[in-house]
């Protein structure tokens, strides 16, 4: 079983956010997000990728999604790296909005990236 999460963005207006499908709990997306993903540029570029399946240190090149050395060292996108169609970054209102989404298709973790810094504003296993 996975733990699923969300990964967003302040933007213009609401916010921009990606699904996560493994680890993404606190002490381990948490805190690549935190040490890794710290420059706007960084996190626009995370986010411009669209959904993933894992999260790592690095967004990589692309590679085929069933590598697993690949995937240890590089961030694996279901578009970028399987082909998927439909799993670009999506936009939503606020983040009560979000918490909503998150609640219904059983995210576990939402990670938000507002001036500059990473806050985790919902977890449902803590």
């Amino acid at each position: 079983m996975s733990t699923r999460g969300i990964i967003a963005k302040k933007a213009r207006k609401g916010y921009e956010y990606i699904y996560v499908h493994s680890d993404a709990y606190p002490s381990y997306t948490g805190a690549i997000l935190t040490k890794y993903y710290k420059s706007p540029q960084k996190v626009d570029k995370l986010i411009s990728l669209g959904d993933a399946s894992f999260l790592t240190k690095s967004i990589g090149k692309k590679h085929d999604f069933d590598d697993y050395a690949a995937r240890k060292k590089w961030t694996t996108f279901y578009g970028r790296d399987r082909g998927e169609t439909g799993v670009g970054k999506k936009q939503i209102s606020t983040i009560r909005a979000l918490i909503s989404r998150a609640i219904t298709q059983y995210i576990e973790h939402i990670y938000v990236y507002k001036n500059g810094k990473w806050s985790h504003v919902y977890g449902r296993n803590g």
